[in-house]
């Protein structure tokens, strides 16, 4: 992470809602939420909750030190709308989808 020191830049509110227009959070794939939540959070990063699954993806927001949100996912279910009948693929931690 780096910050420039010229110009002086205005930092994000802290408030900023991620629905408006521009950049208001990027998203990184990750293998385990809850153990890089645990990691963050004990390293001092806001959370806007704890993780939540939803839609096949468990998720969860967060702010850096300059208020900018990033969203941290996990894959948990390949197809959550089961239109592929079977059990709902896992992704491991090489990345590859059994």
């Amino acid at each position: 992470m780096f910050e420039f020191a010229a110009p002086v830049q205005d930092r994000l509110t802290d408030d900023r809602p991620v629905n408006l227009h521009g950049f208001t959070h990027f998203c990184l794939d990750v293998s385990n939420v809850e153990t890089l939540h645990a990691r963050l959070s004990a390293a001092g990063m806001a959370f806007h909750s704890t993780p939540v699954d939803k839609a096949g993806v468990r998720t969860v927001y967060g702010r850096d030190p300059f208020g900018n949100v990033i969203e941290f996912q996990q894959i948990i279910e390949a197809d959550p709308t089961g239109a592929n009948a079977g059990a709902p693929a896992k992704i491991e931690e090489t990345g590859e989808v059994p």
